[in-house]
């Protein structure tokens, strides 16, 4: 901007007390700014994950930034992790709006845990703050039926009680001694399909549905008992409930049952 004053001709100035002002309009920073302002609230969805009890090795926890208009991705911003509350540290979005941080969860219980993300906006004219919720979850390593019990499904049980047995190991291969393990029995068919007949016991029956611990044998244990007239001959399938959450799998065997006694045909 250049001020010239009366007398001042050489330098823009104009007689009679007069002042002229030369000056230059840039344009705005932000050429096509909203009108009005009206901020909308950006998707941010988090990855579920599995994970072994007490594994070494980390996971990695994953959340994507996206415009809800568009699906796009937003870039460079960060988000914020945390599991079950606690900080779990941030990462930084790319190009797609992904952002990852790695975790260790060795420490973790069995079961569910919460992941949360969120991102405080840097961009108030056009974004909301974001947050998003997922799922972490801890289960056991291998868990094995054990004898009598085969685990392809041929064993015949005529009577007595039905010895259930498992060994339930963590992700780092040691065997677990205090799990909760609740047993099921789910009748299938009428039909036999065993081919191996398994001695007959007489342990008492277990009360309930919760298999104990044996600390002796280093397994789980529930006596089954099969003499009452409710369990007719046929197939079955044993499901162990081991609470593992959204990641947990179906343990189960399958049995037959062929009562021999009065009134039943061999």
């Amino acid at each position: 901007m250049q001020v010239g004053t009366d007398g001042d001709t050489g330098r823009g100035g104009i007689s009679g007390g007069k002042v002229v002002i030369n000056f230059t309009v840039l344009a705005s920073a932000c050429a096509n700014p909203p009108s009005p302002c009206t901020p909308v609230t950006p998707n941010l969805d988090v990855a579920d994950v599995c994970a072994r009890l007490h594994q070494t090795d980390p996971v990695t926890l994953t959340a994507t930034l996206t415009d809800p208009n568009t699906n796009a991705g937003l870039s460079s911003k960060t988000i914020n992790f945390t599991v079950d509350g606690n900080s779990a540290g941030s990462g930084v979005t790319n190009g797609a709006g992904v952002a990852t941080v790695s975790i260790g969860v060795s420490g973790l219980a069995i079961g569910d845990h919460n992941v949360g993300a969120s991102w405080t906006s840097d961009d108030t004219c056009h974004y909301n703050d974001a947050s998003g919720q997922g799922n972490l979850g801890i289960t056991y390593g291998v868990v094995t039926f054990q004898q009598p019990i085969n685990a392809d499904g041929s064993s015949i049980f005529k009577g007595g009680t039905t010895p259930v047995k498992i060994v339930v190991y963590d992700g780092s291969g040691a065997i677990v001694s205090d799990a909760v393990a609740n047993v099921f029995f789910e009748f299938g068919f009428p039909t036999v399909i065993g081919d191996t007949s398994e001695a007959v016991s007489t342990s008492a029956a277990t009360t309930g549905n919760l298999m104990r611990w044996d600390p002796v044998a280093m397994q789980y244990i529930f006596n089954w008992d099969i003499n009452g007239a409710s369990i007719g001959n046929g197939t079955y399938t044993i499901w162990i409930d081991l609470h593992e959450g959204q990641c947990g799998a179906q343990h189960t065997v399958s049995l037959s049952i062929q009562k021999v006694g009065k009134g039943i045909k061999k």
